[in-house]
């Protein structure tokens, strides 16, 4: 776990220069993920991309949410964005297609406003890269069922499937 750590702090380093207050936030995540692989699933520690993302958010969104000079508006604004990334819209138009079906999902994406929220929706794209084939495998699932309105919502655009 030690080794792994240090891992951890090479690689939150080449992100951002933390201070160490920041490294201990970030790093009571990452001592939890690798405490869920070695007592949940009997895994060896290791580091992933998905621990570093999950890991930053953090101290990214507690120090944004601190942070004086933003005003008490624009953090309800981050907010209701930041709760719209997790919720799958990642910042442009993009396309998931699965052989099965001839369905295709298309997402209209929020962008993030500043560098700061750009590191934010960076982290979670950290996560979601190492569940995107679970993620695939969900929406296909729901697809094939014929269940298009639980993706996304009956409110969003859906293709047509004839």
């Amino acid at each position: 776990m030690f080794a792994e750590t240090r891992v951890f702090i090479e690689q939150a380093e080449k992100v951002e220069n933390w201070n160490h207050e920041e490294l201990l936030q970030a790093g009571r995540n990452v001592w939890t993920c690798f405490g869920l692989q070695m007592i949940l699933y009997q895994q060896n520690v290791t580091m992933s991309d998905a621990y570093l993302g999950y890991s930053l958010l953090y101290p990214y969104t507690d120090n944004y949410l601190d942070d004086d000079t933003i005003t008490p508006n624009d953090k309800k604004t981050f907010q209701d964005l930041f709760t719209r990334r997790l919720a799958g819209e990642h910042g442009e138009e993009f396309l998931l297609a699965h052989s099965l079906s001839d369905l295709a999902l298309t997402h209209f994406l929020v962008k993030a406003r500043s560098e700061a929220e750009q590191k934010i929706w960076d982290c979670v794209t950290m996560v979601e890269s190492k569940y995107l084939s679970l993620i695939l495998f969900f929406f296909s699932y729901l697809i094939f069922r014929g269940k298009k309105d639980v993706l996304i919502g009956a409110s969003s655009p859906m293709p047509s499937t004839a």
